[in-house]
């Protein structure tokens, strides 16, 4: 095992800084991204009104139902090699 000396220490602790504003920016540009979709989806969902075409909102029911569906192709085979806890990352996104 390798020791931990002063130079290695710096080097960790500096990495360890940019990772975390490495992670601090990226979840910035996704906030900042989302809020962007938001603004184009509404965008474009009021043109679409505005020349007459009908917007229908999935029900709730609906809504579950496709979650419910999605789920069953999450526990396919195909998906057994997933990282360690990835599964239920993804099943607690879709709750």
């Amino acid at each position: 095992m390798e020791q931990l000396n002063c130079r290695s220490a710096k080097t960790l602790k500096r990495n360890l800084r940019w990772q975390k504003l490495l992670k601090e920016t990226c979840d910035e540009a996704g906030k900042y991204q989302n809020g962007v979709q938001e603004k184009a989806e509404q965008e474009i969902l009021k043109k679409f009104a505005d020349e007459g075409v009908t917007i229908t909102e999935p029900s709730e029911e609906f809504k579950k139902e496709l979650k419910d569906a999605a789920m069953k192709f999450y526990s396919l085979p195909d998906f057994k090699d997933w990282t360690p806890g990835l599964y239920d990352t993804v099943k607690k996104a879709m709750q």
